[in-house]
Formats: C-alpha cells, sequence, structure tokens
C-alpha cells in the first residue's frame, strides 16, 4: 500500500506540527516514549499516541519497543525529513530568533528615545 505523503497529511494537525517540532528542535538521536512526547509538549497521552503513530506510518519517525514502551525517534534516514522537515523548521526557529532580535533591537531604540525626551 502506498501512503500519501504530501505535506497536507504529514502537517494536517498541530500535533503532528508539535510532535515533528520537538524532533527536529532536539539533537540528533532524540528519543521519547509516548507519554515522554505527551508532556514536553502538553498534550494528552492518547493524542500524542494518535499523531505518533500517524508520523510512523508516514515514515518520518520510527519505533523501538523497549518492554512494554514504544520509543520514537526521528528516521534520520527518510527523504522527506532531510530535504524537507528539517530545513524547513530549522528556517523556521532562525526567522524566530531573528525576529526576536529585531523586535528587542526596535524596542531598545523606542525606550532610548523615550528616556532622551523626558530628560531633555
Amino acid at each position: 500500500m502506498i501512503q500519501d505523503k504530501s505535506l497536507d497529511n504529514i502537517l494536517s494537525t498541530g500535533s503532528k506540527l508539535k510532535i515533528i517540532r520537538l524532533f527536529i528542535s532536539r539533537k540528533n538521536e532524540f528519543r521519547a516514549s509516548g507519554r515522554q512526547v505527551a508532556k514536553l509538549i502538553n498534550m494528552t497521552a492518547p493524542a500524542a499516541h494518535a499523531a505518533l503513530k500517524e508520523l510512523e506510518n508516514h515514515g518520518l519517525l520510527k519505533r523501538k519497543i523497549i518492554g512494554k514502551q514504544h520509543i520514537y525517534g526521528l528516521d534520520e534516514n527518510s527523504e522527506m525529513v532531510k530535504q524537507v522537515l528539517k530545513p524547513m523548521f530549522q528556517n523556521e526557529g532562525s526567522l524566530i530568533a531573528s525576529e526576536k532580535n529585531e523586535k528587542t533591537f526596535i524596542t531598545s531604540r523606542q525606550s532610548i528615545a523615550c528616556i532622551k525626551k523626558s530628560c531633555f
């Protein structure tokens, strides 16, 4: 059976977006159980497990069973992960950091302008 790997299906819910962001934002080889993922992204365990299973079915996550726990990690060999998702979310992080720095700079300039007005 061929899985539909379009971005529409992969990124169709906020929970899947949060999970992908979590795994990409961490160091390589980050692994976590479904419950750990749920806690890290403030989601219920059943909702996290459902999203993790979908992402695994899309070939974006790998699952390893250790005892009774299902441990998930990013599939570093997936072309979708390597060529699309990692660059996309890493660029997103850079843009957010850049915007924060710009806002801080603008706020600082505005504060200085207010100080100058009140002092002079």
